[in-house]
C-alpha cells in the first residue's frame, strides 16, 4: 500500500523546482547560469525526490560561489607577485 501512495504523491521535477524558494543572487552572479547548472545536475544525477533536489541545489549554489572566492583569492596572489 505504501508503494501506491508514494507513486501517487511523487512530484515531477518541474513541480519540485517550483516549491523551492528563490535564490539570493548577487550582482556578480547569474541566475540563468545557476539554473542551467542546476538543470544539468538534476538530469545527470537523475533526481528522484525532493530531498535529493535540495542537496543538488545546495551543491549547485555552493560550487560557483566557492570557485569565485578562489578566483578572487588567487588573483590577489598573482597581483601581489607581479607588483
Amino acid at each position: 500500500m505504501s508503494k501506491v501512495v508514494s507513486k501517487a504523491l511523487r512530484l515531477s521535477v518541474v513541480d519540485m523546482k517550483a516549491l523551492l524558494p528563490p535564490l539570493p543572487v548577487l550582482a556578480i552572479e547569474s541566475l540563468e547560469q545557476f539554473e542551467k547548472i542546476f538543470d544539468q545536475l538534476i538530469a545527470s544525477l537523475k533526481c528522484q525526490d525532493m530531498v535529493e533536489m535540495i542537496h543538488i541545489r545546495d551543491f549547485a549554489f555552493a560550487v560557483p560561489l566557492q570557485a569565485s572566492q578562489c578566483g578572487f583569492a588567487s588573483s590577489g596572489l598573482v597581483h601581489r607577485r607581479q607588483g
